[in-house]
């Protein structure tokens, strides 16, 4: 499959949301779906880790982005980590930070899957100093 939906962790408070290759529009909302519906069957803040390392994005994604998707404002989102993120996929996520400027502070790049781990244990740490 072109992009696969997985829980990373066994405590189910982060989902890996990795394209893999090719994949549609088509596809995308189907594991958005899929993503809703696991953060649906917790009662807990869910932190994404989003894995655009392919580079690739089908036709229209200027559409898409300013459509916005219902996973961003999920009562229980956390974090997203965006991991790979360069050329036309940065370009999109410039545009989603000005049409959505409320709703882009929980965006973090990283580097590789490891240090988006890294950082979402680093934010779940000082949200528990906070609290």
């Amino acid at each position: 499959m072109p992009i696969s939906v997985t829980w990373d962790n066994p405590e189910k408070t982060v989902i890996c949301f990795t394209f893999e290759e090719r994949w549609t529009w088509d596809e995308y909302h189907a594991a958005a779906d899929r993503i809703s519906e696991m953060v649906n069957s917790v009662n807990h803040r869910v932190d994404l880790i989003i894995d655009f390392r392919t580079g690739y994005v089908p036709d229209n994604a200027i559409k898409q982005v300013e459509s916005g998707s219902p996973l961003f404002w999920h009562p229980q989102a956390g974090f997203g980590v965006l991991v790979g993120v360069k050329g036309f996929i940065r370009s999109l996520l410039m545009l989603f930070t000005q049409v959505y400027p409320g709703h882009t502070q929980w965006l973090i790049l990283a580097a590789n899957v490891e240090d988006a781990r890294a950082i979402l244990t680093k934010q779940r740490q000082q949200a528990q100093i906070a609290h």
